[in-house]
C-alpha cells in the first residue's frame, strides 16, 4: 500500500525536512514551511505538497507548485488517494518583532493576509459543513483544542492574556469542529506532540520535524 506522511513545521530546516519527505511514496507539510521554496525543487511536486502556515511567504506561496491545492486557501483535495479538507494560515503572537525586523533590516518576514479574510473564512465553513469530511488538516486548530494544547507562558511572554487569547483562524476552525466532527484531525503550530479523542474525533499534533504515516 501507499504510503503518505505528514510532517510538522520546518521553519527552513530543508536539509532535515526533505530526506523525511523522501522516505515516502507521499508526503504532507502542514505549515511554516519558511520562507524560501527553492529547497523544494528537488521534491516531486505532485508527491510531496505542503500548506502554509503563519511563518510562511505569502508573497511566493500562491505561486509555488507544491502548495496544495495550487495555493487554494481551503478546500478538499487529495495526494496519492488521500482525501482531505484543508485550511491554510495561522496567527503570528510575534508579529510586532517580525514587523520591526523588516523595518530594520529589509528582510520581510511578516504578512497581513497570513489568515483568511472574514469572507474566505465564511466560505471556507459553508464548504465544510457541505462536505463534512473524514480528515482535516490544518496549521492551527479549533479554539477549545488550544486550551489544551497552548503554552501560557509564552503567550505571556509577547504581551497577550492566556485566559482571554483567542485568534480568527482557531474561531473558524471551532464553528467547523462544533459543526462536524471528523474522524480525524491534524495540525502543527503549538511545537509539541500531542494526541487525544475528543468528541469522537482524533486530534494529533505534530512538534517541529516530527511526522506521522498513514496508509492509503
Amino acid at each position: 500500500m501507499a504510503k503518505i506522511r505528514i510532517i510538522g513545521d520546518v521553519h527552513g530546516f530543508y536539509d532535515s525536512y526533505i530526506p523525511i519527505a523522501q522516505e515516502a511514496d507521499y508526503s504532507l507539510q502542514i505549515g511554516d514551511m519558511g520562507f524560501d521554496y527553492k529547497p523544494l525543487e528537488v521534491l516531486n511536486e505532485n508527491k510531496h505538497k505542503f500548506i502554509a502556515g503563519n511563518h510562511d511567504n505569502m508573497e511566493t506561496y500562491p505561486l509555488d507548485c507544491h502548495a496544495v491545492g495550487n495555493g487554494d486557501d481551503f478546500g478538499v483535495t487529495s495526494i496519492g488517494g488521500f482525501k482531505f479538507f484543508y485550511v491554510r494560515g495561522g496567527f503570528s503572537i510575534d508579529w510586532r518583532m517580525r514587523q520591526h525586523h523588516y523595518l530594520v533590516t529589509g528582510n520581510k518576514t511578516y504578512w497581513d493576509n497570513e489568515e483568511l479574510s472574514m469572507q474566505m473564512m465564511y466560505q471556507c465553513l459553508q464548504d465544510y459543513k457541505r462536505t463534512k469530511p473524514d480528515f482535516v488538516i490544518t496549521h492551527e486548530c479549533p479554539r477549545s483544542i488550544s486550551k489544551r494544547v497552548g503554552d501560557n507562558e509564552i503567550l505571556k511572554r509577547f504581551g497577550y492574556n492566556p485566559d482571554s487569547f483567542s485568534t480568527r483562524t482557531s474561531e473558524l476552525l471551532e464553528a467547523m469542529f462544533q459543526a462536524h466532527q471528523p474522524k480525524r484531525w491534524i495540525f502543527g503550530h503549538y511545537h509539541k506532540d500531542w494526541s487525544d479523542e475528543i468528541n469522537g474525533t482524533h486530534f494529533t499534533c505534530l512538534n517541529e520535524l516530527s511526522y506521522m504515516d498513514l496508509e492509503i
